[in-house]
């Protein structure tokens, strides 16, 4: 028997957000999830990846330092300018160049999310560095992690938050009600770590919650927003040599891309 996945969107603008003080201003305008109704197969429970949802190849990791030397030169080459996620405002005001934004979702192997900083930096290149301070994968302990924000910051790259995996949330915490308060609570920690504020946020490629259509959630820029993702490509999911790029370019679907990548696939 072959398994069968329904995937049912459910807005969260519903009756159950009876809280005006939530509505307003929350971020909730546009915030869908979607209910992932799992058949068995073979007496197992079946859940598809992310990539396996969209229809698409995960790309095989792990990715080279020379191919991200390769690929950042070619964006540089390719584009008017590049921008943080944390500038999104004033990029939306420029609508007539085209631009990227480098997003890191660091969920694992902290200490090596600061390796592609600094490459990244030597290279003359700004990076959005989103890390999930709850993955017990990053490998460091607070002290360290503090220690390695601060580096990734001082290098005039961006800090934010990634939220924590599903199976890192209790679900509680993913009820329309209580997602607001659980969000504000992680942001609270970050800031606290960085001891400074955090302009955005994302949600990781597991989640099945995304906000739809205003690019704000809880005052932050979510780059998981539909309105930032019209041309987004991840090391997760796209073959990122810069030969195959020159396709994408041949009939661009917006003037930003979004380039997701995941410090943990790339090694020397």
């Amino acid at each position: 028997m072959e398994a069968k996945i329904q995937l049912e969107k459910i807005s969260l603008m519903s009756n159950h957000l009876q809280d005006d003080k939530i509505r307003e201003g929350s971020g909730f305008q546009g915030l869908t999830t979607k209910r992932l109704v799992i058949i068995e197969k073979n007496g197992e429970k079946y859940s598809p990846s992310p990539a396996q949802k969209r229809g698409l190849k995960m790309a095989p990791p792990p990715c080279s330092l020379a191919l991200l030397a390769s690929l950042l030169k070619f964006l540089k080459n390719s584009f008017d300018d590049h921008y943080l996620l944390r500038e999104v405002p004033q990029v939306r005001s420029q609508i007539q160049a085209s631009k990227f934004i480098i997003r890191h979702d660091v969920q694992r192997n902290l200490p090596w999310a600061l390796t592609l900083a600094q490459k990244e930096a030597e290279a003359g290149l700004r990076s959005s560095f989103l890390v999930d301070l709850n993955s017990p994968d990053l490998g460091v302990h607070e002290r360290e992690a503090k220690t390695i924000l601060h580096q990734i910051n001082d290098l005039e790259h961006e800090v934010g938050l990634l939220l924590p995996l599903p199976e890192y949330c209790p679900p509680a915490k993913t009820r329309p009600t209580n997602f607001i308060p659980h969000l504000s609570i992680l942001i609270h920690q970050m800031e606290e770590l960085l001891e400074q504020p955090i302009f955005s946020l994302a949600f990781p490629d597991e989640s099945l919650m995304y906000p739809e259509q205003s690019y704000f959630l809880a005052t932050k820029i979510c780059a998981s927003s539909a309105f930032l993702s019209q041309w987004l490509l991840s090391d997760r999911l796209h073959n990122l040599h810069p030969q195959v790029w020159e396709r994408e370019f041949s009939s661009p679907p917006d003037k930003i891309l979004q380039l997701v990548l995941h410090p943990e696939l790339w090694r020397d």
